[in-house]
């Protein structure tokens, strides 16, 4: 989330920022008029650079050199690349490169098979339904002629793979298809350069800048084999590659057997969440198309791009269309965009007249699904995914959040609802949670105290200032950004009229005396508490503290 000036907003062009609403967290003026502090100590970093920033504070740079996640079978073929690693491009340090020791009790295996279509088809029976098992390749190009062969939406090329792991991998022509690239790798090392361990030596010639470029092969290939927790199945069309027999991979004497592990549906749509969080929407879409069998919501959505054309033909005078009419008159209660009522109003539009009375209409029209037993939202969920938006860009889960339906929330995550989905404003359901609980005291007596732990992340990361800091959820800080985002609509909208402190001490503390314990303890909600939170974090101070 970036920052975002409180001075470059202004009241009549409030609702066009929408995108731009959920960075307004850590930046605003909260006891000056000029807008230009920012909240949270941890957001706080003295102009040091590294070398100078481990002298002032004494931390000691330690190497992890412990494997816990792959099986000593991946670790050794990786620790393997590493050594031709070194014999080919050297080491420029002891930090650079080093082996890396396995500990885990678990086996696994590395297989390496020749790329045959009774290889594929195998493969692809077996593994096509299971969330155990990923395909990579190289390129982002590569997966087209990979998706061919292997159904599974566990299809990555190597730039989306970071930061993944899965029980087993399938490297599909990861060498192969850069033949050349990776004959330049092996150029000049043979197996007894392999040793047991590196010798610590920059590169033969300092002069070649062209090695860095095959250094991106060799890393990316440790990337690959490294994902993989227990199993490596490498496929690959020139097995008799030089690499291959440098790492001591020989085809297998007898055929590999697998074993089908389709999973449940359950486990699809835990995976397609994870993805969605780690922002792999490409993969996470594959498996509620393909593997859950979801469609897509037979009603556009309102999007902030969207909401222009709406506009348009709602406000066209030349042509009535009532229909449209009445959509963003809906929009516009909901998300709270005022200046759209006269506009409709001038168009001979009757409710707009009458905007709040309509509200409670409104509201109950968009909460019906979340009413009683709700079947009608279950035969939605089963038949459009469990994020399925309704016209106004609301998820089941954001619709209940602000409904305060505890249980439904609690049902909803464990069926894999995306707690960090963003409506209109920008608003995840923590903070329409929040929002709700700000305005009606009733809501924050009965609902927040067992809503609020449900969605909320156990941490939140805001780049501020070209840096990504990261919130753990015990922190006031991150209770203050989520309040903050919580109340920009009804906030700002009201103060940067009048050019005023965005957020005060006074926007929270007689707002919180009905919220429970749990949520915020007493002395959290005192005055002198919420100032010195405030007033300690400002963006241009000159100390720690």
């Amino acid at each position: 989330m970036e920052i975002l000036r409180y001075s470059d907003l202004d009241a009549r062009g409030l609702e066009k920022h929408v995108e731009r609403a959920a960075a307004l967290l850590s930046e605003g003026d909260f006891r000056g008029a000029d807008a230009r502090k920012m909240v949270g100590s941890p957001f706080y970093r003295a102009p040091l650079n590294d070398k100078d920033r481990l002298k002032v504070s004494g931390e000691i740079l330690r190497i992890l050199n412990t494997n816990y996640r792959n099986t000593p079978e991946v670790t050794h073929i990786a620790n393997r690349l590493l050594l031709l690693k070194n014999a080919r491009f050297g080491s420029i340090d002891r930090e650079s490169h080093y082996l890396v020791r396995p500990i885990s009790e678990n086996h696994g295996s590395v297989e390496f098979l020749a790329d045959t279509d009774a290889v594929k088809r195998e493969f692809d029976v077996r593994t096509s339904r299971s969330t155990r098992f990923a395909v990579l390749v190289m390129r982002p190009e590569d997966k087209e002629t990979a998706a061919r062969w292997f159904r599974t939406p566990l299809l990555f090329s190597i730039q989306e793979a970071k930061g993944l792991e899965y029980e087993n991998i399938i490297l599909f022509n990861f060498v192969s298809r850069s033949n050349a690239a990776f004959k330049e790798v092996t150029e000049g090392v043979e197996a007894a350069d392999l040793g047991s361990d590196f010798s610590y030596a920059r590169a033969k010639d300092k002069t070649d800048k062209s090695l860095e470029a095959f250094k991106f092969y060799i890393n990316a290939l440790y990337v690959a084999m490294t994902r993989a927790v227990r199993n490596l199945y490498i496929i690959e069309q020139d097995t008799g590659h030089r690499l291959f027999r440098l790492l001591g991979l020989d085809l297998p004497g007898r055929e590999v057997k697998l074993r089908t592990q389709d999973s449940t549906a359950e486990e699809w749509q835990a995976e397609a969440h994870r993805l969605e969080l780690q922002g792999k929407q490409e993969q996470a879409e594959a498996i509620r198309r393909r593997i859950l069998e979801t469609q897509p919501v037979p009603w556009p959505a309102i999007t902030p791009a969207g909401l222009a054309q709406l506009e348009a033909d709602a406000l066209n005078p030349r042509a009535f269309n009532r229909q449209a009419k009445l959509l963003l008159f809906e929009y516009a209660v909901m998300y709270s965009v005022p200046h759209l009522f006269p506009k409709l109003a001038a168009l001979q539009f009757g409710p707009a007249l009458r905007a709040e009375s309509e509200r409670a209409a409104i509201e109950n029209k968009y909460n019906q699904d979340c009413l009683g037993a709700h079947p009608v939202l279950n035969q939605k969920i089963e038949r459009y995914g469990v994020d399925f938006r309704n016209p106004l860009n609301q998820t089941p889960l954001m619709v209940a959040s602000r409904m305060g339906r505890k249980e439904l929330v609690r049902d909803l995550i464990v069926q894999g609802a995306n707690t960090q989905a963003r409506d209109n404003w920008g608003r995840v359901p923590l903070q329409i949670a929040l929002r709700q609980a700000y305005r009606q005291p009733d809501y924050a007596r009965s609902a927040i105290g067992e809503i609020y732990p449900l969605p909320a992340p156990s941490a939140l990361k805001v780049r501020a200032g070209g840096r990504l800091v990261k919130l753990d959820s015990h922190v006031m800080e991150f209770f203050l950004l989520h309040s903050m985002v919580a109340l920009f609509e009804d906030v700002v909208r009201r103060k940067v009229q009048f050019s005023i402190p965005a957020f005060e001490t006074g926007d929270f503390v007689s707002a919180l005396e009905p919220f429970p314990m749990n949520v915020i303890p007493e002395y959290r909600r005192r005055r002198p508490y919420l100032s010195g939170v405030l007033s300690r974090n400002e963006l241009h101070r000159d100390d720690t503290a």
